[in-house]
């Protein structure tokens, strides 16, 4: 769907210019009902109908808090172009891994043109800081399905250099064995950020964070998780008991783990090792947050460099 055909669902329903967009902040919006529709065919539309009905197939951060200043600094939002206000145009986030390279997710990127979006640099709150650039191009994965999520990555190249802030480190060889196994220790924690609804305060105008570690694809992918549903394209984050997770708002923005054997506190979550991609509900026990597998895509990634 365009953004064209969109913003015409909204004037039908009454509403129009700067109203059709704030008001539900619809890109937003629009990234969560396609999460539901592919849960649906995941996972079989009455069990989905079941857990919407429990108020779990929601998009956050949840169980963490306000992002500290050296959290995950090359994160970044992706905007409507056209609604003024950052806080309504914010619809997804994303990483800097070059002065003019964002890595987010394909699901963040299919339905929109350069022309109709724009990425905040440089601030870490949606209160009209930070810089908007303009986007000069947008790749997506070839082998993105939004069917089954699987190669949810997407690479926009910006029209103007973010100089002065930090970069996020692609995965490297020497750090893979941490996502390529099927076997991830527990003890390996990740952090995630994200402008994401909280689930009880709804969505924040500070950039949130939460820590979670990593979990085995096999633990992801039994019966009472996600049935199957976790390709090797992905990893999976967060606690058997629940209570701590990315949501809606947060797809997109980055998952990131330290330099091996730093695990210990010493050392900087600055490899990016994930891209929020989707789960059932946010913060459920056993339904982890599914994150698209960098280690899988830095060649990709690195060759849309311009």
């Amino acid at each position: 769907m365009s953004i064209a055909t969109i913003g015409l669902v909204a004037i039908s329903l009454g509403l129009s210019g700067r109203a059709a967009f704030a008001a539900e902040n619809w890109m937003r919006e629009y990234v969560q009902l396609r999460k539901q529709a592919m849960l649906e065919r995941t996972i079989g539309i009455e069990r989905a109908a079941r857990l919407r009905a429990a108020r779990l197939v929601q998009p956050k951060i949840v169980g963490g808090t306000k992002a500290r200043p050296n959290a995950n600094p090359f994160q970044v939002g992706l905007l409507f172009k056209h609604e003024p206000d950052d806080f309504f145009a914010q619809f997804c986030g994303g990483t800097l891994v070059r002065p003019n390279v964002v890595v987010t997710a394909a699901h963040c990127s299919d339905f929109v043109t350069r022309a109709d979006v724009q990425v905040l640099t440089g601030t870490r709150r949606l209160d009209g800081s930070g810089t908007r650039r303009n986007v000069l191009r947008i790749f997506i994965h070839p082998n993105w399905d939004p069917n089954t999520f699987d190669s949810d990555v997407a690479v926009w190249i910006l029209n103007s250099n973010a100089a002065g802030i930090e970069r996020a480190k692609l995965v490297r060889p020497a750090f893979e064995p941490v996502v390529e196994t099927n076997d991830v220790p527990r003890r390996v924690n990740t952090l995630v950020t994200g402008w994401g609804d909280t689930q009880t305060s709804g969505f924040p105008v500070d950039l949130r964070q939460v820590i979670v570690p990593l979990q085995p694809t096999a633990d992801c992918n039994d019966a009472d998780s996600y049935d199957g549903a976790i390709t090797s394209n992905m990893i999976c984050a967060g606690v058997d008991a629940g209570g701590k997770d990315s949501c809606q708002g947060d797809s997109g923005g980055p998952l990131t783990t330290r330099p091996l054997g730093t695990s210990g506190g010493v050392g900087r979550y600055d490899i990016l090792t994930g891209i929020v991609s989707w789960g059932i509900g946010c913060a459920d026990p056993e339904l982890f947050g599914v994150y698209t597998r960098v280690a899988r895509f830095r060649n990709w990634i690195i060759n849309r460099f311009p």
